[in-house]
Protein backbone atom coordinates (compact mmCIF):
# COMPACT_ATOMS: atom_id res chain seq x y z
CA UNK A 1 0.00 0.00 0.00
CA UNK A 2 1.13 3.54 -0.75
CA UNK A 3 2.78 5.38 2.12
CA UNK A 4 1.23 8.75 2.93
CA UNK A 5 4.21 10.69 4.22
CA UNK A 6 2.17 13.84 4.83
CA UNK A 7 -0.27 11.94 7.01
CA UNK A 8 2.67 10.38 8.83
CA UNK A 9 3.89 13.92 9.53
CA UNK A 10 0.44 14.92 10.76
CA UNK A 11 0.61 12.02 13.21
CA UNK A 12 3.64 13.74 14.73
CA UNK A 13 1.81 17.08 14.94
CA UNK A 14 -1.22 15.41 16.55
CA UNK A 15 0.88 13.61 19.14
CA UNK A 16 2.86 16.76 20.02
CA UNK A 17 -0.44 18.60 20.55
CA UNK A 18 -1.65 15.81 22.90
CA UNK A 19 1.70 15.74 24.72
CA UNK A 20 1.69 19.51 25.31
CA UNK A 21 -1.87 19.40 26.62
CA UNK A 22 -0.95 16.71 29.14
CA UNK A 23 2.01 18.82 30.29
CA UNK A 24 -0.45 21.41 31.65
CA UNK A 25 1.29 21.47 35.06
CA UNK A 26 4.24 23.13 33.35
CA UNK A 27 2.49 26.24 32.06
CA UNK A 28 1.32 24.85 28.71
CA UNK A 29 -2.36 25.18 29.71
CA UNK A 30 -2.11 28.91 29.01
CA UNK A 31 -1.34 28.15 25.36
CA UNK A 32 -3.01 24.82 24.58
CA UNK A 33 -6.27 23.88 26.28
CA UNK A 34 -7.50 21.13 23.95
CA UNK A 35 -6.26 18.21 21.85
CA UNK A 36 -9.65 16.76 20.97
CA UNK A 37 -9.00 17.29 17.27
CA UNK A 38 -5.83 15.19 17.52
CA UNK A 39 -7.55 12.19 19.13
CA UNK A 40 -10.34 12.35 16.56
CA UNK A 41 -7.68 12.58 13.82
CA UNK A 42 -5.98 9.38 15.02
CA UNK A 43 -9.23 7.39 14.95
CA UNK A 44 -10.29 8.66 11.51
CA UNK A 45 -6.77 8.14 10.13
CA UNK A 46 -6.72 4.54 11.39
CA UNK A 47 -9.95 3.87 9.51
CA UNK A 48 -8.69 5.71 6.42
CA UNK A 49 -5.53 3.59 6.18
CA UNK A 50 -7.48 0.34 6.58
CA UNK A 51 -9.91 1.54 3.91
CA UNK A 52 -7.07 2.34 1.48
CA UNK A 53 -5.56 -1.08 2.10
CA UNK A 54 -8.80 -2.94 1.44
CA UNK A 55 -10.35 -0.97 -1.42
CA UNK A 56 -8.53 -2.87 -4.18
CA UNK A 57 -9.08 -6.27 -2.62
CA UNK A 58 -11.72 -8.06 -4.73
CA UNK A 59 -12.54 -10.55 -2.00
CA UNK A 60 -15.43 -9.69 0.29
CA UNK A 61 -14.22 -10.41 3.80
CA UNK A 62 -16.22 -12.41 6.30
CA UNK A 63 -18.64 -10.46 8.48
CA UNK A 64 -17.21 -12.21 11.53
CA UNK A 65 -14.65 -10.34 13.70
CA UNK A 66 -11.09 -11.60 13.15
CA UNK A 67 -9.74 -12.28 16.64
CA UNK A 68 -6.33 -13.40 15.38
CA UNK A 69 -5.69 -10.22 13.37
CA UNK A 70 -7.00 -8.05 16.18
CA UNK A 71 -4.58 -9.72 18.59
CA UNK A 72 -1.70 -9.31 16.13
CA UNK A 73 -2.43 -5.60 15.56
CA UNK A 74 -2.88 -4.86 19.26
CA UNK A 75 0.18 -6.87 20.28
CA UNK A 76 2.46 -4.28 18.67
CA UNK A 77 1.64 -1.86 21.50
CA UNK A 78 0.41 -4.11 24.31
CA UNK A 79 3.83 -5.10 25.80
CA UNK A 80 4.82 -1.43 26.04
CA UNK A 81 1.41 -0.68 27.51
CA UNK A 82 1.88 -3.29 30.25
CA UNK A 83 5.35 -1.87 30.93
CA UNK A 84 3.79 1.60 31.29
CA UNK A 85 1.39 0.23 33.92
CA UNK A 86 4.12 -1.56 35.86
CA UNK A 87 6.34 1.52 35.96
CA UNK A 88 3.49 3.40 37.68
CA UNK A 89 3.36 1.02 40.68
CA UNK A 90 5.69 3.18 42.87
CA UNK A 91 3.46 6.27 42.45
CA UNK A 92 0.05 4.57 42.16
CA UNK A 93 -0.53 4.44 45.91
CA UNK A 94 -0.10 0.67 45.98
CA UNK A 95 3.20 0.71 47.86
CA UNK A 96 1.97 3.29 50.36
CA UNK A 97 -1.23 1.28 50.95
CA UNK A 98 0.80 -1.89 51.50
CA UNK A 99 3.00 -0.14 54.07
CA UNK A 100 -0.04 1.18 55.94
CA UNK A 101 -1.83 -2.17 55.48
CA UNK A 102 -4.85 -0.49 53.92
CA UNK A 103 -6.24 -3.68 52.35
CA UNK A 104 -9.39 -2.04 50.98
CA UNK A 105 -7.32 0.49 49.05
CA UNK A 106 -4.96 -2.25 47.83
CA UNK A 107 -7.93 -4.26 46.58
CA UNK A 108 -9.39 -1.18 44.91
CA UNK A 109 -6.12 -0.34 43.13
CA UNK A 110 -5.50 -3.92 41.98
CA UNK A 111 -9.06 -4.76 40.91
CA UNK A 112 -10.52 -1.35 40.16
CA UNK A 113 -7.49 0.02 38.36
CA UNK A 114 -4.87 -2.53 37.32
CA UNK A 115 -7.10 -5.48 36.41
CA UNK A 116 -9.43 -3.25 34.41
CA UNK A 117 -6.54 -1.67 32.52
CA UNK A 118 -4.73 -4.97 31.86
CA UNK A 119 -7.92 -6.42 30.37
CA UNK A 120 -8.40 -3.24 28.29
CA UNK A 121 -11.98 -2.70 29.40
CA UNK A 122 -11.57 0.76 30.96
CA UNK A 123 -13.24 2.59 28.07
CA UNK A 124 -16.46 0.65 28.76
CA UNK A 125 -16.72 1.70 32.42
CA UNK A 126 -17.83 5.30 33.09
CA UNK A 127 -15.62 5.76 36.18
CA UNK A 128 -11.84 5.88 36.65
CA UNK A 129 -11.13 5.60 32.91
CA UNK A 130 -8.07 7.86 33.38
CA UNK A 131 -6.90 6.19 36.61
CA UNK A 132 -3.37 4.93 35.80
CA UNK A 133 -2.02 5.55 32.31
CA UNK A 134 -4.57 8.17 31.29
CA UNK A 135 -4.07 7.64 27.56
CA UNK A 136 -4.65 3.89 27.76
CA UNK A 137 -8.38 4.24 27.10
CA UNK A 138 -7.39 4.85 23.47
CA UNK A 139 -5.98 1.32 23.18
CA UNK A 140 -9.05 -0.09 24.91
CA UNK A 141 -11.32 1.62 22.38
CA UNK A 142 -9.07 0.67 19.46
CA UNK A 143 -9.42 -3.04 20.29
CA UNK A 144 -13.20 -2.71 19.90
CA UNK A 145 -12.81 -0.86 16.58
CA UNK A 146 -10.45 -3.52 15.23
CA UNK A 147 -12.95 -6.23 16.20
CA UNK A 148 -15.53 -4.31 14.16
CA UNK A 149 -13.21 -3.97 11.13
CA UNK A 150 -14.32 -7.10 9.26
CA UNK A 151 -18.07 -6.47 9.74
CA UNK A 152 -17.58 -2.87 8.53
CA UNK A 153 -15.63 -3.96 5.42
CA UNK A 154 -18.24 -6.62 4.71
CA UNK A 155 -20.99 -3.99 5.00
CA UNK A 156 -19.19 -1.52 2.73
CA UNK A 157 -18.08 -3.96 0.03
CA UNK A 158 -21.61 -5.20 -0.45
CA UNK A 159 -23.02 -1.68 -0.76
CA UNK A 160 -20.94 0.12 -3.38
CA UNK A 161 -19.90 3.76 -3.70
CA UNK A 162 -23.23 5.23 -2.60
CA UNK A 163 -23.03 3.48 0.75
CA UNK A 164 -19.46 4.74 1.24
CA UNK A 165 -20.39 8.35 0.43
CA UNK A 166 -23.44 8.18 2.67
CA UNK A 167 -21.27 6.99 5.57
CA UNK A 168 -18.87 9.92 5.18
CA UNK A 169 -21.68 12.49 4.91
CA UNK A 170 -23.74 10.95 7.71
CA UNK A 171 -20.91 10.75 10.25
CA UNK A 172 -20.99 14.46 11.31
CA UNK A 173 -24.79 14.35 11.59
CA UNK A 174 -24.81 11.19 13.71
CA UNK A 175 -22.03 12.63 15.90
CA UNK A 176 -24.04 15.83 16.39
CA UNK A 177 -27.22 13.96 17.32
CA UNK A 178 -25.33 11.65 19.70
CA UNK A 179 -23.60 14.56 21.47
CA UNK A 180 -26.76 16.67 21.77
CA UNK A 181 -28.72 13.69 23.12
CA UNK A 182 -26.07 13.06 25.79
CA UNK A 183 -25.91 16.77 26.69
CA UNK A 184 -29.71 17.13 26.98
CA UNK A 185 -29.90 13.93 29.04
CA UNK A 186 -27.30 15.31 31.45
CA UNK A 187 -24.81 12.55 30.68
CA UNK A 188 -21.08 12.85 31.27
CA UNK A 189 -19.88 14.05 27.85
CA UNK A 190 -16.28 13.20 28.63
CA UNK A 191 -17.26 9.53 28.74
CA UNK A 192 -20.33 9.10 26.51
CA UNK A 193 -19.24 11.54 23.76
CA UNK A 194 -15.48 10.99 23.92
CA UNK A 195 -14.32 7.74 25.55
CA UNK A 196 -17.18 5.30 24.85
CA UNK A 197 -16.08 2.87 22.05
CA UNK A 198 -19.38 2.79 20.04
CA UNK A 199 -19.16 6.60 19.80
CA UNK A 200 -15.69 6.34 18.27
CA UNK A 201 -17.03 3.74 15.83
CA UNK A 202 -18.74 6.59 13.94
CA UNK A 203 -15.51 8.32 12.92
CA UNK A 204 -13.67 5.02 12.42
CA UNK A 205 -16.35 3.96 9.90
CA UNK A 206 -16.16 7.37 8.23
CA UNK A 207 -12.38 6.98 7.93
CA UNK A 208 -12.70 3.52 6.34
CA UNK A 209 -15.26 4.83 3.85
CA UNK A 210 -13.03 7.82 3.05
CA UNK A 211 -10.08 5.48 2.44
CA UNK A 212 -12.09 3.22 0.14
CA UNK A 213 -13.23 6.28 -1.83
CA UNK A 214 -9.76 7.82 -1.96
CA UNK A 215 -8.26 8.74 -5.33
CA UNK A 216 -4.95 10.50 -5.83
CA UNK A 217 -5.69 13.84 -7.48
CA UNK A 218 -3.08 16.41 -8.44
CA UNK A 219 -4.10 20.03 -7.93
CA UNK A 220 -2.43 23.37 -8.60
CA UNK A 221 -4.15 24.76 -5.49
CA UNK A 222 -2.74 22.13 -3.13
CA UNK A 223 -0.91 24.63 -0.89
CA UNK A 224 -3.95 26.91 -0.69
CA UNK A 225 -6.22 24.04 0.34
CA UNK A 226 -3.71 22.94 2.99
CA UNK A 227 -3.44 26.48 4.39
CA UNK A 228 -7.24 26.85 4.52
CA UNK A 229 -7.89 23.58 6.37
CA UNK A 230 -5.03 24.22 8.81
CA UNK A 231 -6.42 27.72 9.37
CA UNK A 232 -9.89 26.29 10.08
CA UNK A 233 -8.54 23.82 12.65
CA UNK A 234 -6.37 26.45 14.32
CA UNK A 235 -9.29 28.90 14.35
CA UNK A 236 -11.52 26.30 16.03
CA UNK A 237 -8.83 25.67 18.67
CA UNK A 238 -8.60 29.41 19.42
CA UNK A 239 -12.41 29.68 19.61
CA UNK A 240 -12.58 26.81 22.13
CA UNK A 241 -9.70 28.35 24.12
CA UNK A 242 -11.60 31.64 24.40
CA UNK A 243 -15.15 30.33 24.95
CA UNK A 244 -14.64 27.16 27.05
CA UNK A 245 -17.88 25.69 25.66
CA UNK A 246 -17.52 22.00 26.60
CA UNK A 247 -20.15 20.63 24.21
CA UNK A 248 -18.25 22.12 21.26
CA UNK A 249 -14.89 20.63 22.24
CA UNK A 250 -16.04 17.22 21.06
CA UNK A 251 -15.99 15.28 17.81
CA UNK A 252 -19.12 17.17 16.81
CA UNK A 253 -16.79 20.05 15.97
CA UNK A 254 -13.77 18.11 14.73
CA UNK A 255 -15.02 15.21 12.64
CA UNK A 256 -15.73 17.24 9.49
CA UNK A 257 -12.46 19.28 9.55
CA UNK A 258 -10.48 16.09 10.21
CA UNK A 259 -12.11 14.30 7.27
CA UNK A 260 -11.17 17.27 5.08
CA UNK A 261 -7.67 17.41 6.62
CA UNK A 262 -6.96 13.76 5.80
CA UNK A 263 -8.42 13.98 2.30
CA UNK A 264 -6.44 17.14 1.43
CA UNK A 265 -3.10 16.04 2.88
CA UNK A 266 -3.40 12.55 1.38
CA UNK A 267 -2.89 14.22 -2.02
CA UNK A 268 0.58 15.40 -0.87
CA UNK A 269 0.90 18.24 -3.34
CA UNK A 270 1.28 21.34 -1.18
CA UNK A 271 4.14 23.09 0.56
CA UNK A 272 2.90 22.15 4.03
CA UNK A 273 2.94 18.51 2.89
CA UNK A 274 6.58 18.91 1.94
CA UNK A 275 7.34 20.32 5.39
CA UNK A 276 5.57 17.37 7.03
CA UNK A 277 7.75 15.00 5.01
CA UNK A 278 10.89 16.31 6.73
CA UNK A 279 12.98 13.91 8.80
CA UNK A 280 11.79 15.13 12.23
CA UNK A 281 8.07 14.77 11.49
CA UNK A 282 8.56 11.40 9.79
CA UNK A 283 10.58 10.09 12.72
CA UNK A 284 8.08 11.18 15.39
CA UNK A 285 5.13 10.09 13.24
CA UNK A 286 6.58 6.59 12.85
CA UNK A 287 6.69 6.08 16.63
CA UNK A 288 3.57 8.11 17.48
CA UNK A 289 1.69 4.97 18.62
CA UNK A 290 4.40 4.10 21.12
CA UNK A 291 4.65 7.75 22.20
CA UNK A 292 0.91 7.89 22.78
CA UNK A 293 1.00 4.80 25.01
CA UNK A 294 4.00 5.74 27.16
CA UNK A 295 3.92 9.54 27.42
CA UNK A 296 1.47 9.96 30.29
CA UNK A 297 3.33 7.50 32.50
CA UNK A 298 6.49 9.56 32.07
CA UNK A 299 4.60 12.83 32.59
CA UNK A 300 3.12 11.46 35.84
CA UNK A 301 6.62 10.83 37.17
CA UNK A 302 7.70 14.35 36.24
CA UNK A 303 4.63 15.79 37.93
CA UNK A 304 5.07 13.57 40.99
CA UNK A 305 8.71 14.42 41.65
CA UNK A 306 9.25 17.88 40.14
CA UNK A 307 5.89 19.73 40.13
CA UNK A 308 7.14 21.91 43.00
CA UNK A 309 9.71 23.41 40.63
CA UNK A 310 7.04 24.64 38.20
CA UNK A 311 6.79 28.41 37.76
CA UNK A 312 9.91 29.67 36.04
CA UNK A 313 9.59 29.78 32.25
CA UNK A 314 13.15 28.47 31.86
CA UNK A 315 12.52 25.55 34.23
CA UNK A 316 9.23 24.73 32.51
CA UNK A 317 10.89 24.70 29.09
CA UNK A 318 13.69 22.46 30.36
CA UNK A 319 11.23 19.99 31.89
CA UNK A 320 9.17 20.00 28.68
CA UNK A 321 12.25 19.27 26.59
CA UNK A 322 13.57 16.53 28.90
CA UNK A 323 10.17 14.84 29.16
CA UNK A 324 9.59 14.97 25.41
CA UNK A 325 12.95 13.43 24.59
CA UNK A 326 12.48 10.74 27.26
CA UNK A 327 9.21 9.82 25.54
CA UNK A 328 10.88 9.80 22.13
CA UNK A 329 13.88 7.71 23.19
CA UNK A 330 11.84 5.11 25.10
CA UNK A 331 9.29 4.87 22.26
CA UNK A 332 12.03 4.45 19.64
CA UNK A 333 13.77 1.62 21.49
CA UNK A 334 10.44 -0.03 22.36
CA UNK A 335 9.53 -0.07 18.66
CA UNK A 336 12.94 -1.49 17.71
CA UNK A 337 12.70 -4.24 20.34
CA UNK A 338 9.21 -5.15 19.15
CA UNK A 339 10.39 -5.31 15.53
CA UNK A 340 13.32 -7.52 16.58
CA UNK A 341 10.96 -9.90 18.41
CA UNK A 342 8.64 -10.09 15.39
CA UNK A 343 11.55 -10.84 13.01
CA UNK A 344 12.90 -13.47 15.40
CA UNK A 345 9.50 -15.19 15.53
CA UNK A 346 9.22 -15.13 11.74
CA UNK A 347 12.65 -16.77 11.40
CA UNK A 348 11.89 -19.33 14.09
CA UNK A 349 14.54 -18.09 16.48
CA UNK A 350 12.09 -17.81 19.37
Amino acid sequence: MRKFKSLQGLRAVAFINIFLLHMSTWGVKYIISSATWAVSFFFILSGFLYGCREKNEPKIVSWKPDLKKTFHRTNKLYPLYIASLLMLIPISGLVQSAISQDWNQIKYILLGWYLKDILLIQSWIPVDYYCLNGASWYLSTLVFLLLCLNPILYFYKRGGVKRLKFSVYAAPVVTLLWTLTCALAGRNLQFWAYIFPPFRLIEFMAGIALGMLHQNKRSDSGTLREVIICGIIFGCMVFIRLTHIEVLDRDVLWILPNIALIEIFSQENGKISKLLQSRFFQFVGAISGECFIIHQSIIRYMDYYFSGMSGSILVNLCVLAVTFWCVIVISYFAKKVNELVIRSKQRGWI
